[in-house]
């Protein structure tokens, strides 16, 4: 695994719903442009999509939707934690339910779809406070 540091942040989205994955995504474009923090953003609208290309592609920060058909976001997450334990996991979702279980995966944050830019993209900072890579 190579060890130079990158100049721009992996995000992955990955929600079924393409009104929240574009959202989101706009969202995430918007900080980089405001902060001029470098962004690869990748969308996905399964889990099964996420795991996949996690495997060859490591992501810094995943916004993660809970809810979804077949994988559902919660055993997503579980998956993703048996290979990848630094990344940043956020999940964004409808359901306020599964909050305490989002401990168990060690998630970064839990907001609920409808939070604002500014909710979002202060998860984006919470997440990498105290890194080089975000001042």
């Amino acid at each position: 695994m190579e060890m130079q540091a990158r100049t721009s942040l992996r995000i992955a989205v990955c929600d079924d719903s393409p009104i929240f994955l574009n959202k989101t995504k706009t969202y995430i474009e918007t900080w980089s442009a405001n902060t001029g923090h470098a962004v690869q953003i990748f969308t996905y609208d399964n889990g099964d999509a996420l795991i996949e290309a996690h495997k060859d592609c490591h992501m810094d920060i995943i916004f993660l939707d809970i809810i979804m058909p077949l994988l559902n976001g919660m055993d997503t997450a579980r998956e993703l934690r048996q290979h990848d334990r630094a990344v940043q996991i956020i999940f964004l979702t409808s359901s306020p339910e599964f909050a305490l279980e989002s401990y168990d995966v060690k998630a970064s944050g839990y907001l609920l779809k409808g939070v604002s830019m500014d909710g979002l993209t202060n998860a984006i900072r919470t997440v990498y406070s105290g890194q080089a890579m975000i001042n």
